[in-house]
């Protein structure tokens, strides 16, 4: 079986265990593919988080972070490449349009074979960090009163996170393979679900058709679990992607070994109530990025054979 998305505290001071200990994980849980993703570095010290601020963490230290996971990522893809493949990639950012033509002069620099396409700021404000940050993209986002108005405050918020996300894949270089977790948007949103506002399900859908038009795949990503909540996209997001014909594939978005795989029971269930019968998955060939469907079934019989690890912590 496959992820699209993990990271690891070698590389990310949110996260632990070293980067070669998520691999031999994921090797010893049979995943076929694991991915490498670590976030991208910011270049602004305005995008620091505060526990980057606490350690004195400078820009410079996240560029010579990145550049040492790219070599390390490396190392591994070569190392296990008989046991495992292994993709290397990083996770952008889009706090502004700065960060968009950032992610080509990495590509240029570092030659990663591929990125997941998130979204962890709107209007420049951290929205999964914590509740406190949430609760100010919530009154700081909207600046249109007529459209508060009409959406109400929230749902304001919502419909600013997913137009600034279609901004990004718009205008970003090269495109992303994969989007993470789409409705990230809600992780903070203390229960309040995405509703059938025409406006804001224009927006999830103007942002879906940009994604596959850009030919990338979807990630249902186990890490919503975990925090409390349905794995990322909700249903509501997951069966508009259904409908326009979008692709899906697997990521559990881990922070630490206990996270490699983790709820993929959960997720392979959830899969089959939405009536998917085929995932995707990112291979590499040449050098280059290509997909490759497989039968859900394949994803069940891998859940019997491993048992992997549930929590809902």
């Amino acid at each position: 079986m496959h992820s699209h998305h993990s990271h690891s505290g070698q590389f990310c001071q949110h996260a632990a265990d070293t980067l070669e200990e998520m691999v031999l994980r994921a090797i010893d849980l049979q995943l076929s593919l694991f991915c490498l993703t670590e976030h991208m570095p910011r270049y602004d010290v305005v995008d620091l988080y505060p526990e980057e601020l606490e350690s004195k963490t400078t820009t410079e230290d996240l560029e010579r972070t990145f550049s040492a996971y790219i070599t390390e990522a490396r190392r591994l893809q070569e190392k296990y490449k008989d046991k495992i493949d292994i993709i290397v990639g990083f996770e952008g950012e889009a706090i502004n349009s700065e960060y968009t033509k950032y992610i080509n002069n990495i590509f240029a620099q570092y030659k990663p074979d591929y990125f997941i396409g998130s979204l962890h700021h709107t209007s420049g404000v951290p929205i999964d960090f914590d509740q406190e940050n949430w609760e100010y993209a919530l009154t700081h986002s909207a600046t249109d009163a007529k459209l508060i108005n009409k959406l109400g405050g929230i749902n304001n918020l919502f419909l600013t996170y997913f137009t600034e996300f279609k901004k990004f894949i718009t205008e970003v270089d090269p495109k992303p393979a994969v989007i993470g977790h789409l409705d990230l948007i809600t992780l903070y949103s203390r229960g309040v679900k995405i509703l059938k506002v025409p406006l804001l399900i224009d927006a999830i859908s103007d942002l879906i058709k940009t994604a596959i038009e850009s030919n990338c795949l979807f990630e249902i990503n186990s890490s919503g679990v975990r925090k409390g909540r349905a794995p990322y996209p909700d249903t509501l997001v997951a069966k508009m992607i259904i409908d326009l014909g979008g692709k899906f594939c697997l990521s559990d978005d881990s922070h630490n070994v206990d996270q490699v795989a983790l709820n993929y029971s959960i997720v392979c269930d959830y899969v089959q109530e939405l009536g998917i019968d085929t995932l995707w998955r990112l291979k590499l060939v040449d050098n280059k990025i290509t997909h490759e469907s497989f039968p859900v079934t394949d994803f069940r019989n891998w859940v019997e054979k491993i048992n992997p690890p549930s929590t809902t912590k």
